[in-house]
């Protein structure tokens, strides 16, 4: 009977040290952190920065003519380069006076561009490029209504009064080949508008 109470005694003082010692051990426990990637935090980041260049950024058309091996209307980035947009037109021709273009001139807005040839007098200046003046620099010139013969499309050069298809293509191929006109009385260089076509219309255009 004796022995059977110390072996009862003996598992209680046990069960005692071990439940002492487990209660130690769990109040030492330190919390388990969680921490999120780097990478994680670094796209979150990277994906926001996207949306707001996307949101920024904007298109606008450029048209481009003279010495260059496709002119035309391009659309184009916020702030390109002028070599970019020539890329974007074919490169420059054999005639193009290359020694005086600034590749690194930036578009900032809706203009039109004339690359000159080695035989064009304004390339001695060092201009580089001919900047055709858009609406907002016309001052004066410009009314609502009018056309500028440097920038409109065949449909719009079609809308003057006695131009037609045949003609207003005639308009678009002389200012590839030959550049911007400087006044509107250099329309009637194109073959097929003589004095009483260009009479009846300069009231409606303009450069």
């Amino acid at each position: 009977m004796d022995k059977r109470r110390v072996c009862i005694t003996l598992i209680l003082v046990g069960l005692g040290i071990a439940a002492c010692i487990f209660s130690s051990l769990r109040s030492g426990k330190e919390p388990i952190e969680i921490e999120m990637p780097a990478s994680s935090s670094q796209d979150v980041s990277q994906t926001e920065n996207a949306g707001i260049s996307q949101e920024t950024s904007r298109c606008f058309p450029v048209y481009i003519c003279g010495e260059v091996c496709f002119p035309g209307i391009y659309e184009v980035e916020d702030s390109v380069y002028l070599f970019e947009l020539i890329d974007m037109a074919g490169g420059l021709t054999d005639k193009a006076d290359a020694a005086h273009i600034d590749m690194v001139y930036r578009i900032m807005e809706e203009e039109s561009i004339y690359i000159p040839s080695l035989e064009d007098d304004d390339s001695a200046s060092g201009s580089g490029v001919i900047r055709i003046p858009s609406k907002e620099e016309n001052g004066p010139q410009e009314e609502s209504g009018k056309v500028n013969i440097n920038t409109a499309d065949e449909q719009q050069l079609s809308t003057l009064s006695g131009i037609g298809e045949k003609t207003a293509q005639k308009i678009v191929n002389y200012r590839e080949e030959n550049g911007p006109f400087m006044t509107t009385e250099d329309l009637m260089k194109v073959p097929g508008i003589g004095e009483s076509k260009y009479a009846a219309i300069k009231d409606s255009i303009y450069v």
